[in-house]
């Protein structure tokens, strides 16, 4: 058998961006809304920002580079040549360039129950001093349902989602697959050649998701505007 190895660009850098600052609100939220009490009102800025990045990510699923978007998360054609594909065999984890099947389900859930959980935080309240801006929108059934929903449940589903997401990737290194360098400068070592070519991440593909961040963020604001 022939050694081959090359490496692609996989992971654009509005990819890349999304996934760390994510990471990077969803760790601040936690602690914030442990704290509570004052703390409550950047809890809920937080909560905004993080939607404003779900909506641009939903938006990257379509207008991102190749292994950003939806239509590869399932796509059923092989990223390599039939040949190396089966000379892989040894290795299959290496025919996986952008996301596995399973991998794309976990990264789907997460978006829903982030979602979730942010549309809840938006009806709850503390019954203190802090009240989700559609709270006064909807039942106080409702809003007792949501509360109850955004502590007691979303919040511990999203930790058992990032739990296993960690695990994962951990798992992987172990095997020798390492999905945490790419994420950070967006190269992947491949055993095999890919077919269909690389992702993108040129200025003008940058300038596009910054666009379509502003209008994520706009979108959020008139949510929010609304309330």
């Amino acid at each position: 058998m022939t050694n081959f190895t090359k490496t692609v660009m996989v992971w654009d850098l509005p990819t890349r961006l999304f996934h760390w600052l994510l990471a990077l609100l969803i760790a601040s939220q936690y602690v914030t809304g442990i704290v509570g009490d004052e703390w409550l009102e950047l809890h809920a800025y937080l909560g905004y920002s993080t939607l404003s990045l779900i909506i641009f990510r939903l938006f990257w699923g379509f207008f991102g580079s190749r292994w950003s978007r939806f239509n590869e998360f399932f796509s059923t054609q092989p990223n390599m040549s039939e040949r190396n594909v089966l000379s892989s065999l040894d290795n299959p984890d290496h025919v996986h360039i952008g996301h596995t099947k399973l991998g794309s389900l976990s990264i789907l859930a997460m978006l829903a129950f982030i979602s979730l959980q942010i549309i809840s935080g938006l009806m709850s309240n503390d019954d203190i001093s802090f009240a989700g801006p559609y709270t006064k929108h909807v039942s106080n059934a409702v809003v007792d349902w949501m509360t109850w929903y955004h502590g007691e449940v979303g919040f511990y589903l999203i930790i058992i989602l990032i739990s296993l997401h960690v695990c994962a990737v951990f798992y992987y290194q172990l095997k020798g697959v390492d999905l945490i360098y790419p994420m950070l400068h967006g190269f992947k070592k491949l055993k095999a050649p890919i077919l269909g070519g690389h992702s993108q991440d040129n200025l003008k593909l940058r300038l596009l998701a910054l666009i379509l961040l502003i209008i994520s963020t706009l979108l959020v604001a008139l949510v929010i505007g609304f309330a």
